[in-house]
């Protein structure tokens, strides 16, 4: 219903639950919250780097 009454979706959250969770995945669990974080920052860095050069 959102989409028809204001245009909205919620296709960035989704995106984003995606990264995180495929780095959350590849990591096979992470002793320390701060490296984590880390690790999520830098994917999202790469992920928007690439889609704004092609």
């Amino acid at each position: 219903m959102n989409w028809w009454e204001r245009s909205l979706t919620n296709l960035f959250l989704e995106g984003l639950n995606s990264i995180v969770q495929s780095v959350k995945s590849a990591a096979r669990g992470f002793r320390n919250i701060a490296y984590f974080k880390t690790r999520i920052f830098l994917r999202l860095r790469n992920s928007t780097s690439q889609s704004r050069d092609s």
